[in-house]
């Protein structure tokens, strides 16, 4: 079990025992329905996270089903951008976009209804199941801050997590309307910001036509120190004038998932050094189920889960041991391996997780490719395996693709 500790109003809990400062949660945003949604939660994750189930504590099985349900979009979100720091290809393929829509909806990581498109949202969906808005921000700001603590002691681990986490806001961003931008702006930015009604008049009146020309056809500008928008500096996406750049609206969303990124990133090394983390990962119970997480989905290579703690090769997983070791595995893991074994067949994303949690246990790519094939033998043929799974188990170690 993992301690909560009360506080705010109204008997609220928070979250307070993952890393002090550095353990913060977002709020509720209102979205604009022109674009399919009446409302999503979008978290900055800024503040403490609050708890309204009432609960002071959290047992390791509700701890695995936040952590699952999080890595299950963050993967969705990293499989289906190909590399894609924007996200512009989920967003431009609404094949993809469906997909990510449908898996937020799944894990109860999303609130609000459908509008315009005729399509029930919770279709497939226990309706028994399904919680209040302050039950879905609740879900949405623990799963992160678990995956915080589990992914914070690995810079490799901190950097899947930046970035997956940073393309899930972007996304969510991108459906906000502009008061719930300018919103976001006040909370990532700060007050030094201000909105440019009439830029080309605007520029005029100071003299620079240079600019009033640059940014011809602009109805709006927001107006934000320099510093906070290095990225769209480097990419000669803003204009500079006195200290302060110029960004277009189209350009916000990038502007604030840079500022989450930064921030997150910064709380993550905090995170990774904090005194109450130490604390909370020399529980052994809780210690093991981080490491579970983390080798189950981050990918990460080097002998190490996202938790950062070493496998060496003799307490490393090989197929002639895994039968020995299984009863050690997350549940989730084991649940998986003992279908593939008994079934000789996995849907996809569990290929992909237990590939990878696998992978970060210990065990090598040779002995993967034999293990799968001997297990989905009864059911795939060689060239059958060659042809499609082959490729997806050398991916995993960085051999195809960008062998990243």
């Amino acid at each position: 079990m993992l301690n909560v500790n009360r506080g705010g109003e109204g008997g609220k809990q928070n979250f307070g025992s993952l890393g002090g400062a550095a353990t913060e949660q977002g709020v509720r945003r209102q979205f604009g329905a022109g674009k399919g949604y009446s409302h999503l939660v979008l978290g900055t994750y800024t503040r403490p996270p609050l708890l309204f189930s009432g609960k002071d504590f959290l047992r390791i099985r509700e701890l695995e089903e936040l952590a699952t349900a999080r890595l299950a979009v963050l993967h969705t979100i990293y499989g289906r951008s190909m590399g894609d720091q924007t996200l512009q290809s989920i967003l431009n393929n609404p094949k993809s976009e469906s997909a990510l829509r449908e898996i937020l909806r799944k894990h109860r990581l999303e609130y609000g209804t459908a509008s315009g498109d005729g399509d029930d949202p919770m279709d497939g969906i226990d309706r028994g199941a399904i919680l209040n808005e302050e039950m879905i921000e609740e879900r949405d700001g623990l799963s992160h801050f678990i995956l915080r603590l589990a992914y914070c002691k690995s810079q490799e681990a901190r950097e899947w997590l930046v970035t997956q986490e940073t393309r899930l806001f972007h996304y969510r961003l991108d459906k906000a309307n502009p008061e719930t931008q300018r919103d976001m702006l006040t909370e990532l930015v700060g007050s030094d910001h201000e909105t440019i009604a009439n830029p080309e008049q605007y520029f005029r009146s100071k003299r620079r036509e240079d600019l009033a020309n640059y940014y011809l056809g602009e109805t709006e500008l927001l107006r934000v120190p320099f510093e906070e928008a290095l990225s769209l500096v480097g990419r000669r996406r803003v204009a500079l004038m006195g200290g302060y750049a110029f960004v277009t609206t189209s350009d916000v969303p990038s502007l604030l998932a840079n500022k989450f990124r930064k921030n997150l990133h910064d709380s993550l090394e905090e995170m990774a050094s904090s005194a109450a983390t130490v604390e909370i990962l020399q529980n052994e119970r809780i210690r093991s189920f981080m490491h579970g997480i983390g080798t189950a989905y981050s990918g990460v290579t080097g002998g190490k889960g996202a938790a950062g703690f070493a496998v060496g090769d003799a307490e490393r997983v090989t197929p002639e041991r895994i039968e020995q070791l299984k009863e050690c595995f997350p549940p989730c893991m084991r649940q998986l391996y003992s279908h593939l074994k008994s079934e000789h067949h996995l849907k996809h994303w569990g290929r992909l997780q237990l590939r990878l949690f696998l992978k970060g246990a210990g065990m090598k790519l040779d002995e993967q490719m034999d293990m799968w094939a001997k297990l989905m033998a009864p059911k795939v043929d060689a060239e059958k395996f060659r042809k499609e799974h082959s490729y997806n188990i050398r991916h995993a170690y960085g051999r195809e693709g960008k062998r990243a």
